[in-house]
Parts: structure tokens; C-alpha cells; sequence
């Protein structure tokens, strides 16, 4: 088989047993092709196409962050000529039509047949390298690149915890070259958070010349996990203590140092003896990373900084009814004291777990946002926030709590605001007419109608009372309307647009674009 004429692939869908049944039962040599990523979402899917260009891509129709007809469209926008074949569980032609309108060449309903693909994958394959000969469509694959891309393809699923037998992994060991046995070894992580703008064009690169010198008396590998994270296994020679590998960090730390606009901060990995456990050693250095949530002035973090005594609170101890009052009665300093009062009660020990500071204080939030919504007894869209995604993209402890204070003192405004409009019939009636009817066009003599006022005299009185525009407000509910459901996922980009009562996507598309200054998409990709 020529190498240099191999088909690449990337698989994405969020169910791993997906992913690895179709790495594994689809007889990619014999049809010329190699699986260079695998993907679980939707952005993961984008990142590998754009790095790696692949000549096909099989992917799920339904995916977290991104979906699979978002992509096509993406991949589409960006002129990479991926040919896709569309996976869904979903018996509808319309998902059809608009994945073929987009650039899909196949649609497979699952239950997928191995067979079905295999045949629509043969099909593609003649097609590809027909073009290829005739230099229509020119070949991007070349075999060092190939073996790169594997290379980081399976170290990626290794540290993920995607491999069952430790016979896969030793095959793909010889088939890579890669220096690595079940002998001991740890894990590092070097995170990259850029602190001004961009000196290096292409930094994990830099990062990982560093790296492989400093460790180059070592039996190791290293590779760039994502574009903010470069991975190091590197084998211990049976020294059970991080000392020596710490050593290695802080060469490599000192070396990085010299370079401007960044910031390398490094988790050290339990060690292990099994690469089958790489995932253990993985987690430990990522879990020591996110006591990076407390500022202390050090670039290393290791098993030593993890806590591992039990919380002495939870949540059936939480009180939130001084807080919701406070909010109801709009009392901003009453707000600001309870904060901090809960985050203090949060700190049982100097640093406690990260993940357990997030989660009591998402749980505070929904928990808040719950009660709210029953005591004031309405739907309309007060709450559009995710806290979730919020709180678990912020680095910083302070930037948590302060995050979170803000958050509640725009709910007592909001909530102010609210009972002061109960008080207007008129104005109630009118906001949960637009409310109920956001899917459809809403025009000012609709509500007028509504309201039993003439359609003059309504948008005078609703601009009167409300301070904003007719045309202005019914603008701002469509569009929170259509980012809450971009956060949730739920939904493609085009079924948005209908939700939020626009015929067509090039509409919504503007609409968004000018009150939000982002795409749809740049949206989704940053929440």
C-alpha cells in the first residue's frame, strides 16, 4: 500500500462507544484510509479538520458545543474541501436536506450498518483519488504528517482512558515507534495561559522543543494535546518520588521564561507503572492544576497540593433565605455580605478541592434561580445563564465569588424592575405576549391588539413606561432567547432561527451578528 496516497479520517461523535466501534470495525487499511482524530464534540471535530484537512469525516448530526450540520456549515465558510458522511438517530428528512444542502454526500441513520459505511466510504475513496490523479482535488497527505497525527491520535486516547486491552496499546507502540513500556512513569502537563499578545506564532510548537531537549536523556514522549496544553510521559527508571521529574520541570520552565506574553504552569501526574493507567497519572496532574484557582506564586503543582479531607459542609446546610431576600428587597450590600460570608464557609481548610468550590457554588446559584422563578410565579426570561459553563471557564477563586456576587445584585434589579412592571397590566400583558409568541414575527399592532390600545398610542406608552423601544425590546427577548439555547446545545443554528421566529437563517444570522457582535457560531464556541 503506498502510505503517501492514504485517505485521512476523522471520526466525531460524543458517544465513545461510537467512536471506538468505528475505529475498530471499519477495515479502513484495506479501503486506503487512516483514522487521524477522533472526536467527542462538535469543536474537538473543528480543530482536528482545520489542523489536519482530512479528505473525510464521519460525524454525528447531534454533538455538545457544536453540532454536525454546524460543522459542515463551519468547514463550508472556511473553504476545506472535507467531504462528510453524516450519522444521526434521527428519522427526518429535513436533517437530511439541510446536511446535503451544506455539502454531506451521505446520510446514515443509526443503528448504523458497518456495511452501509463501508459502501459509502468506497464510493468516496474512487472519488478522492480520481481527483487526486486529474489535480482537482490536490493530495494534503504525506506520510510524516500521517504518523504525526496518529501518533497524537493515540496518545490522546491513551490519556483519556479510551483503550480496554493492554494488546492495543503495545500494537500501537511498534506500529508508532515509540519508546514507551509498562515500566514506571508520570505524567506532565504544561498548561499555556498567554498574558499579552501573541509573540510566538505557533507556541506549543516552541513548547515542545524545550521539552524534548530537556528531557532528552530520558525514556519519554511528549506531544501537544490542544492548543494550550503540551503532554509529557516520561519513564522514572523506578524512582517512586517527584523529585526527579520536578527537576525536569523547572528546567524546562526556565527555559520558557525567556519568552514574552506567556505563562507555562505544570501538573505533575501520580506516578504509574501500567500504561493502561496513563489516565490516572493524567487526571492527578490536571486535578493538581486546578488549585491554580487559589493564586499562590508557584509554577508547579503536584500530588502534594491536593486536598484530601472530606467537606465539612453541603448542600442540605445552605440557608438561602437571607439572600433571597436581600434580592427581593434589592439590598445590594446585603447581597455582597451573604457572598461573603458563603465563600468563607466554602474554605473548611486553606485549599480545599476546586471542583468542590465550583460545584457548592453552582449549586447556590440554581438553587437561587429556582426560588426565584416559584416566588415571583412567571416565565418570563429572567435566567438565561448556564452556571455551569461560567463558572468552570474562570481560573481564579476571587474571580468566582466576585462573578457570582454580581450575578445575584443583577437579579435583585431585574427582579426590581419586574415588580415594578406587575404593577402596569398593560405592560405585563405586553411582555408575556412577546414572551409566549418569540418564535413567531411580532409586530407593535399584534400586542397593541392584545392590549385593547391602538398600535400609535402602545408603542408610545410601552417606550414611556419601559424606557426602551417596541421594536428594540422584542429584538433583545429573540436574541437571549436564541443564546440561552446556543449554551444549552440543544439545538442546531437553524432550528434556532425558527425558534426565535426568523424564516430563514441568513436573517437570524445578521440580526445576531449586530446585536451581539459574533457569529451564531463564535458565539456557541465560547460558551
Amino acid at each position: 500500500m503506498d502510505t503517501g496516497q492514504m485517505i485521512r479520517i476523522v471520526i466525531a461523535d460524543d458517544e465513545s462507544s461510537i467512536r471506538n466501534g468505528l475505529n475498530t470495525a471499519v477495515p479502513w487499511e484495506s479501503l486506503n484510509m487512516s483514522v487521524i482524530g477522533a472526536a467527542k464534540d462538535g469543536m474537538e471535530a473543528w480543530e482536528l479538520i482545520r489542523a489536519y484537512q482530512p479528505a473525510i469525516a464521519v460525524t454525528d448530526i447531534r454533538m455538545p458545543r457544536l453540532s454536525g450540520l454546524d460543522l459542515i456549515k463551519k468547514c463550508h465558510e472556511a473553504n476545506i474541501p472535507t467531504k462528510f458522511i453524516i450519522l444521526s438517530g434521527f428519522d427526518d428528512f429535513s436533517y437530511a436536506q439541510t446536511a446535503i444542502r451544506y455539502g454531506a454526500r451521505a446520510y446514515i441513520l443509526k443503528p448504523l450498518k458497518i456495511e452501509e459505511l463501508t459502501a459509502e466510504l468506497e464510493g468516496l475513496r474512487d472519488e478522492i483519488l480520481e481527483q487526486r490523479a486529474n489535480g482537482s482535488m490536490p493530495d494534503m497527505t504525506d506520510y510524516q504528517s500521517l504518523r504525526t497525527s496518529s501518533k497524537k491520535l493515540f496518545l490522546n486516547q491513551l490519556v483519556q482512558n479510551e483503550f480496554r486491552h493492554n494488546s492495543d496499546i503495545l500494537k500501537k507502540l511498534q506500529e508508532l515507534h515509540l519508546p514507551l513500556t509498562d515500566s514506571p512513569y508520570r505524567i506532565l502537563v504544561f498548561s499555556i495561559q498567554q498574558t499579552g499578545e501573541p509573540s510566538i506564532p505557533d507556541i506549543t510548537s516552541e513548547l515542545l522543543e524545550i521539552v524534548n531537549e530537556e528531557a532528552g536523556a530520558s525514556r519519554f514522549t511528549a506531544w501537544e494535546c490542544n492548543p494550550s496544553q503540551v503532554i509529557l510521559l516520561v519513564h522514572t527508571d523506578g524512582k517512586a518520588e517527584p523529585a526527579p521529574v520536578r527537576e525536569l520541570a523547572k528546567r524546562c520552565l526556565k527555559q520558557f521564561k525567556a519568552l514574552e506574553n506567556y505563562r507555562i504552569v505544570v501538573g505533575i501526574g501520580s506516578g504509574e507503572q501500567e500504561l493502561i493507567n496513563a489516565y490516572r497519572s493524567y487526571g492527578t496532574a490536571l486535578t493538581a492544576l486546578s488549585y491554580q484557582i487559589y493564586e499562590k506564586e508557584q509554577d508547579i503543582y503536584d500530588e502534594s497540593v491536593i486536598c484530601g479531607l472530606a467537606p465539612t459542609i453541603s448542600t442540605s446546610s445552605i440557608d438561602i433565605s437571607e439572600l433571597i431576600s436581600a434580592i427581593r428587597r434589592n439590598d445590594a450590600e446585603q447581597v455582597k455580605a451573604y457572598c461573603r460570608s458563603y465563600f468563607n464557609s466554602l474554605l473548611y481548610v486553606p485549599m480545599p478541592p476546586p471542583s468542590f468550590i465550583r460545584g457548592m457554588c453552582i449549586y447556590l446559584i440554581t438553587d437561587v434561580q429556582n426560588t426565584l422563578r416559584k416566588q415571583i410565579q412567571s416565565d418570563i426570561n429572567l435566567f438565561t445563564e448556564l452556571p455551569y459553563v461560567t463558572i468552570n471557564q474562570m481560573s481564579t477563586l476571587r474571580q468566582i465569588e466576585e462573578w457570582t456576587t454580581g450575578l445575584f445584585s443583577q437579579y435583585a434589579d431585574l427582579i426590581s424592575q419586574y415588580l415594578q412592571d406587575r404593577k402596569d397590566s398593560i405592560i405585563l400583558d405586553a411582555k408575556q405576549f412577546i414572551q409566549d409568541n418569540v418564535d413567531k414575527k411580532i409586530q407593535a399592532e399584534d400586542v397593541a391588539a392584545h392590549v385593547n390600545l391602538s398600535t400609535s398610542y402602545f408603542t408610545i406608552y410601552f417606550k414611556a413606561k419601559t424606557g426602551t423601544n417596541f421594536r428594540d425590546y422584542v429584538l433583545n427577548v429573540k436574541m437571549e432567547q436564541a443564546k440561552h439555547l446556543l449554551e444549552s446545545g440543544q439545538a442546531n443554528i437553524s432550528e434556532i432561527s425558527y425558534a426565535v421566529g426568523y424564516d430563514d437563517y441568513r436573517s437570524f444570522y445578521r440580526a445576531f451578528k449586530n446585536h451581539t457582535g459574533m457569529t451564531p457560531s463564535e458565539y456557541q464556541a465560547k460558551h
